[in-house]
């Protein structure tokens, strides 16, 4: 609908000033919240729409929580000339506007993308899946005028925003300067991270913008007075007995709801919560917060269009009725725990109601007060809201809950924001995710409840208050001592003597490119985006490599437990990776360590691996990088990938059928990476089941798969113990309804933990079944013996779904796998009998008894051992991990079979395919890198 200019909001004298800089050169506007970045980016889109008719423009947020806000406000403000018009104002119209949310483009192909362009003026949304089609030759970076980045400070390190900058657009500088669109940045706080070099963080940052901050000297917001230090008393509420009791509950409820991402951090939480809040809070968070929480992650997963998310969806899902349970179970200890000494409420959360109710009763004729509590941890948003609401139960008035798409779905977000704005809702507890560019002008008051981590969090949150009578409340920070890092901040940024000249500019911005012969691929693409098709580098090509296999293997993987091959370095406890394979429509191929480093060859790889790209990787990682490049670059030259770096239709047709995920790296041996060998009249044996198992063979397999995990090695270097483990060992018992002992549970080691087989498991699969019809007449077996088996049986086929014993039900664990399944399923040994202890004896009759209530020894209870030939593991698949390492690889395997997505904002999928596709740690000796600052040539 048409409108006219002097219904629009106009610009102010620093905002002019602004508009007038980004109309010459590109720049980056540094202002406080509220005053009016926004609006020069409005102008700006107006002004190149209006000159540069054919070519459209670009909005970028970081999170998806913007997206909406930024598109409401483009309606109202923006107009451009119609199509069949001229620049007279009488025919400006509201421009047409693309949404681009999330994964709803990811599976776009050329033609949508082109079809949108031609249909929409502005692109808005978050930045990775425009930089997917940007560098995947979808779109040419030349189709646009300008380019915002609204909140910039997230042009750090390998972000997409900064990606888009290094691969998209600066490939163009050296081709045609004219040809590229402007640059605009928006932004509170240029400095993303600590309070370090300040200077040096503007410089980094206008040189990846190839722009020059500007920051108007506007007068301060907030009077002196605004700023209140809040002091709550001694924290020393908790004793570390306290803490020490709710910790065994929680690795005690971990290990029987395994190692599932998501539901590990949520529950990992709880410690976090009784700290900060105390007894009540702890127990609304397990009653409540935590269901809450996996169900939103798993609508928010469900509702994009990616394979891989929503199979992590199904993950998340098919765990809901244990976590239920548990959760159950779990508050019902913890209240038998809890005594009179664990305090209902801490200090900090009794002096936080006290200040709200002093406020609002200041306020008590006033309906429009209203406020926000900032706090860190996405566990307190709920609870600490939860807290509020029963404290003010005889209110008309309610707390709402601001969270970011990890803990809470868009509508929600939408609804409990309307609630706020309306009134409904008097204060909103949030976390970082209403700190960046959201729009709430009724807030008056804000409370910094959690320790805030810098100072770019400190000036977003107190940008949420636009009253002129603001009241800004600081739990943990000195308030004088944040005001006195943002003026700091300020000052850098007002000061032009720091500004980067053109040609300091220039230089900078076609240094950050790579040119060598052999990266980025195609050659050429280094000078010329876009005309050799989609560009592969050693910072996507990850993200490519991972998105090939699942979809022409039509699955999710786990590549560095399916695809990698690691191999330790005699004489070092690190690994390295020696072997990538990929599936093809022939067979499996693998591009192995010769090949890698052939095609490096002398190539200065620093070049390729730019500093400020990969702060924080390990050597090992950098190595991965290459290593995973070269196989990306054989993908495409075999045409694998098409000219858009997706997989070609023969390779999604064909792949499949001849590549079976599980198989081995040695196709002609049963075993893999010679982990285990068989003698002849075994693999025959075992070669002959072809995906058939059965109570009389699955004795057998399940002890090989123990031997391979706990060999005579380990056990002899463990316990000096030269025997193996007893299938007996790890079962637990109970006695029936005539004193006799019977199995409860079978606990099987995994990577994921101490994976237990129940007594409930064992009767829904035969409950109505005679056991002596599946076994051997030639035998006589009592009630226990029988059990024993069916509960194997059960353990065999499990690992075989979890993807731990391949087709023929022989064990596929890699090295890693092999370390994490053994520091994560702990033994001890009592009376000679072997003990899980991570999980310790949860039943009445305990194994480390020497005999049962009737006096007969145990061990003439337990079944009669099954012979078979002997399967020994090989000794060098020993090796040590760090307990970093430990941590790390636990997540790692937490669910072999998926890929969990944790966080769906776009400031967080900058790390997502490294949460995927983990590399091994350690420092790199026998890879390409020696240490993390040597990156030399090869």
């Amino acid at each position: 609908m048409a409108t006219r200019d002097t219904d629009r909001e106009q610009l102010r004298p620093h905002q002019g000033d602004c508009f007038f800089q980004a109309k010459e050169k590109n720049t980056i506007v540094c202002l406080d919240t509220g005053e009016g970045k926004t609006l020069i980016a409005v102008r700006l889109i107006e002004h190149f729409l209006r000159f540069h008719r054919g070519k459209r423009a670009v909005f970028l947020v970081p999170t998806l929580a913007l997206v909406d806000q930024q598109a409401d406000y483009l309606r109202r403000e923006c107009l451009i000339p119609t199509i069949d018009g001229d620049d007279d104002s009488s025919v400006l119209a509201t421009p047409e506007i693309l949404l681009i949310e999330g994964e709803k483009q990811a599976g776009w192909e050329k033609l949508e993308w082109q079809k949108a362009i031609r249909e929409n003026d502005i692109l808005l949304g978050t930045p990775a899946v425009f930089l997917r089609a940007a560098t995947h030759n979808f779109i040419s970076i030349d189709q646009f005028c300008v380019l915002v980045f609204d909140e910039c400070q997230h042009a750090k390190k390998n972000s997409a925003m900064a990606s888009i900058m290094r691969d998209a657009v600066h490939p163009y500088w050296k081709k045609s300067k004219s040809k590229l669109p402007r640059i605009l940045g928006l932004t509170a706080s240029f400095a993303y991270g600590g309070d370090g070099d300040l200077k040096g963080e503007r410089r980094n940052l206008e040189a990846l913008m190839n722009s020059t901050i500007i920051c108007p000297d506007v007068a301060p917001r907030f009077d002196e007075d605004c700023f209140r230090k809040i002091e709550f008393g001694s924290d020393e509420h908790h004793s570390q007995q306290h803490i020490d009791e709710i910790d065994t509950l929680l690795e005690a409820a971990l290990r029987k709801l395994g190692r599932v991402t998501g539901i590990k951090k949520a529950v990992k939480q709880c410690i976090h919560v009784f700290k900060e809040l105390g007894r009540e809070s702890l127990l609304f968070y397990v009653q409540h917060a935590i269901m809450s929480q996996i169900v939103d992650k798993i609508a928010n997963l469900d509702s994009l269009d990616d394979e891989n998310t929503q199979r992590a969806a199904q993950t998340l899902r098919s765990r809901l009725p244990d976590l239920r349970c548990e959760m159950q179970q779990l508050d019902d200890r913890l209240r038998e725990t809890f005594t009179t000494d664990y305090v209902p409420r801490t200090p900090k959360l009794q002096c936080l109601l006290e200040l709200l109710q002093r406020n609002f009763s200041c306020h008590d004729n006033d309906s429009s007060y209203r406020g926000m509590v900032f706090v860190q941890e996405i566990s307190l948003v709920s609870t600490v809201a939860h807290q509020i609401n029963e404290f003010f139960s005889g209110s008309n008035w309610l707390c709402g809950v601001l969270a970011g798409t990890k803990a809470q779905t868009k509508e929600n977000r939408k609804e409990n924001l309307e609630c706020f704005r309306k009134g409904v809702a008097r204060i909103l507890v949030s976390s970082s995710a209403g700190e960046e560019g959201l729009d709430v002008p009724e807030c008056q008051f804000v409370i910094l409840y959690s320790k805030l981590p810098t100072t770019k969090s400190q000036i977003q949150r107190i940008g949420r208050v636009r009253s002129a009578n603001a009241e800004l409340y600081y739990m943990e920070n000195d308030p004088n001592t944040e005001r006195r890092k943002a003026a700091q901040m300020a000052a850098v940024a007002r000061d032009t003597s720091l500004n980067l000249s053109p040609e300091k500019l220039k230089s900078q911005s076609e240094g950050m490119t790579v040119v060598t012969h052999v990266h980025p691929y195609p050659p050429g693409t280094e000078t010329s985006a876009n005309e050799g098709g989609g560009i592969i580098n050693v910072f996507n090509c990850k993200e490519i490599f991972v998105q090939y296999c699942s979809r022409v293997l039509a699955q999710s993987i786990n590549p560095s437990m399916e695809l990698y091959d690691y191999t330790t370095i005699p004489g070092h406890q690190q690994e390295v990776l020696q072997n990538v394979r990929y599936p093809t429509p022939e067979a499996w191929k693998t591009v192995r360590r010769e090949e890698m480093y052939d095609y490096w060859k002398g190539s200065d790889v620093k070049n390729v691996l730019l500093q400020e790209r990969c702060k924080g990787k390990s050597p090992s990682e950098k190595d991965e990088m290459l290593f995973v490049y070269v196989v990306a670059v054989k993908l495409r030259m075999e045409g694998l990938l098409d000219d858009h770096n997706k997989p070609s239709n023969f390779a999604k047709n064909y792949t499949k059928s001849k590549c079976p995920l599980r198989s081995s790296f040695a196709p002609e041996s049963i075993a893999l990476n010679r982990r285990v060998t068989f003698k002849a009249a075994t693999r025959n044996h075992v070669a002959s089941t072809r995906g058939e198992i059965s109570l009389e063979g699955s004795d057998a397999l399940f002890r090989n798969y123990l031997r391979t995990v706990f060999d005579k090695e380990f056990l002899n270097t463990m316990f000096d113990l030269n025997e193996d483990i007893p299938t007996e060992d790890l079962f637990h018992y109970r006695l029936d309804g005539r004193a006799k002992p019977i199995p409860a549970g079978l606990f099987c080691p995994t990577p994921r933990g101490w994976e237990e087989i129940s007594l409930e498991d064992y009767r829904e699969t035969f409950e109505n079944m005679d056991l002596a019809d599946q076994l051997s007449v030639t035998k006589s077996r009592g009630r226990t013996e029988k059990m024993q088996k069916a509960f194997v049986y059960l353990a065999v086929k499990r690992l075989h779904e979890f993807g731990y014993l391949n087709e023929n039900y022989v064990p596929i664990l890699h090295a890693t796998a092999l370390t994490v399944t053994r520091k994560s399923c702990k033994l001890r040994v009592e009376d000679g009998t072997f003990v899980p202890t991570t999980i310790g004896v949860p039943v009445a009759l305990s194994l480390s008894e020497a005999s049962t209530p009737s006096g007969i020894p145990m061990s003439e209870v337990m079944s009669e051992r099954v012979e078979e030939e002997s399967v020994p593991a090989l000794s060098e698949t020993m090796i040590s991990v760090s307990s970093d390492e430990d941590s790390r690889a636990s997540e790692v395997f937490a669910n072999p079979s998926s890929i969990d997505v944790d966080g769906l904002e776009d400031a967080d999928m900058e790390e997502a395919f490294d949460q995927m596709v983990p590399a091994p740690t350690g420092n790199g000796q026998g890879g390409i890198f020696d240490d993390a600052d040597d990156c030399s040539s090869l």
